[in-house]
């Protein structure tokens, strides 16, 4: 058994109140709030922000989705101007998300935030708070929203110059 479990059993065994689990988004927030802490309050805070711009995000691009079909059906130069603003106010909101959850992580990691208050330093330094594959992911869906945003108006400028040369 490694030096890590050890501690953070006996932590529990300590305090069974401590709780060992993932984080819920968008919890019953009223109700969790007189369950926490300071800084778990901040950290279910944070959670709720970055969900807020992951839901905008997404009505973004579904919007966009449906702007864009349209635009390319009737060949409309302000419809293809529109989705490719929705696809940058997306990867906007995005990226605000984004940074959220890393503030959330350095946080996490480097001052010891936690739902559950951890009094134990040894807990603290014994911890290991990581984001995995899903962020890189994401910022990679950023740059492709970019692409995305620049491709539209790429597109809006030569239907706007074709449709100028067919009225001359």
């Amino acid at each position: 058994m490694f030096r890590r479990e050890v501690v953070f059993q006996e932590a529990q065994k300590k305090s069974p109140q401590l709780a060992f689990s993932c984080f819920r988004y968008i919890p019953d927030y009223a109700v969790i709030r007189q369950q926490l802490h300071d800084k778990g309050v901040s950290l279910v805070r944070m959670q709720n922000s970055a969900a807020s711009c992951n839901i905008v995000s997404v009505m973004c691009l579904f919007a966009a989705a449906v702007i864009g079909s349209v635009g390319v059906w009737r060949k409309q130069v302000a419809a293809f101007m529109v989705t490719g603003v929705m696809y940058i106010v997306s990867g906007v909101f995005g990226s605000f998300s984004l940074i959220i959850i890393m503030t959330k992580v350095t946080y996490m990691a480097t001052e010891c935030y936690s739902l559950d208050p951890l009094d134990n330093d040894l807990i603290c330094q014994s911890r290991t708070v990581s984001t995995g594959w899903s962020i890189l992911t994401a910022w990679a869906a950023f740059g492709v929203f970019l692409v995305a945003f620049a491709g539209w108006l790429f597109l809006a400028r030569i239907l706007r110059i074709e449709k100028a040369k067919s009225m001359i």
